[in-house]
Parts: C-alpha cells; sequence; structure tokens
C-alpha cells in the first residue's frame, strides 16, 4: 500500500465518497523515525512529494490538542511509517 493509496477518494455516489482513511495522518520516515508530513499542518503540495512511499506500518494515536475555555482534549490520528525514496532524487530536506 502508498501513501495515495492511503489518501485517495473514490466515487461511490452522487454526495458520498469512500476513503480509506477518514481522519489526519502523520507519516514517519522509516528509516529514523522524523515526521515526513501530517496532512493537519503541511500543505498539498509537501504531502504530494511523498505519494509513492510504501506504508511499512500503520497505528492509530491520539494527539494533545489545546482546548479554550474548557480544557485540553485528545483527537485521534493515524500514524504509519514509510519508507521513500525522495532523498535519492533529492525531494526531501
Amino acid at each position: 500500500m502508498t501513501i495515495s493509496d492511503l489518501l485517495d477518494k473514490k466515487a461511490r455516489g452522487i454526495f458520498t465518497d469512500d476513503e480509506v482513511l477518514r481522519g489526519e495522518l502523520i507519516a514517519l520516515d522509516s528509516m529514523d523515525g522524523k515526521i515526513l508530513f501530517d496532512t493537519y499542518r503541511n500543505k498539498a503540495e509537501h504531502i504530494q512529494k511523498f505519494l509513492r512511499g510504501e506504508v511499512v506500518a500503520l497505528w492509530a494515536d491520539v494527539r494533545l490538542c489545546r482546548g479554550v475555555g474548557f480544557g485540553d482534549y485528545f483527537k485521534p490520528v493515524m500514524k504509519c511509517y514509510v519508507r521513500h525514496g525522495s532523498w535519492e532524487r533529492g525531494e526531501a530536506e
């Protein structure tokens, strides 16, 4: 499975679409564990660099969000390790 398979929307009907992943995704480099992208914080142009990356592992996690007025809350996210060759092509920083 690649990142593009995970983030792809498939047309199902007139008003609804099927998605493999519903929610946010945080992709980590499988070699060093550094964050490659976060679908909540990064723009689509940055995420497109890693669409051909292979998903090695996928798991659920939570993100702590600071609340306004009523306190903090947890938000569910998906995390994955990605094997990619962007360092060979000079795309990664």
